[in-house]
């Protein structure tokens, strides 16, 4: 749920946007202000509610939508003009996370789209809103 508020946010239209990549540490930093998040095996995924459809882009912004078709029609119940970024993945028969299948399409396994950010909501740009 989306508790900060926007209404100073800067008003853009969903458009790819080069996702920030995760960069390694030797050691944590000290103090508690900072988070992780999980690694995920599978592929970078920026999705765009737009007034005309829902658009779907890799890491480097080449198209996503008709290869994850079914995840194009579930972001269909997003916000018009919402940028959101996650993680596409696939779940094999054992119920584990398989960048094999993924990689090949395989139709045993099922797809997830775990989202770990949203750019902007109805307009409303968040990318210059402080986390905490």
């Amino acid at each position: 749920m989306l508790t900060k508020d926007l209404s100073t946010a800067e008003r853009v239209q969903p458009r790819f946007i080069e996702p920030m990549y995760a960069e390694a540490i030797r050691e944590l930093p000290d103090g508690g202000a900072w988070s992780y998040e999980a690694k995920l095996d599978g592929y970078r995924c920026l999705a765009a509610k737009r007034s005309n459809g829902v658009v779907l882009w890799s890491r480097r912004g080449n198209g996503f939508t008709a290869r994850f078709a079914e995840i194009a029609r579930a972001c269909e119940k997003l916000p018009p003009e919402t940028l959101i970024d996650g993680e596409v993945v696939a779940i094999d028969e054992s119920g584990r996370v398989s960048f094999n299948s993924l990689q090949h399409s395989r139709h045993s396994a099922e797809l997830q789209f775990y989202v770990f950010d949203i750019s902007t909501v109805r307009t409303l740009s968040s990318r210059r809103t402080a986390i905490a």
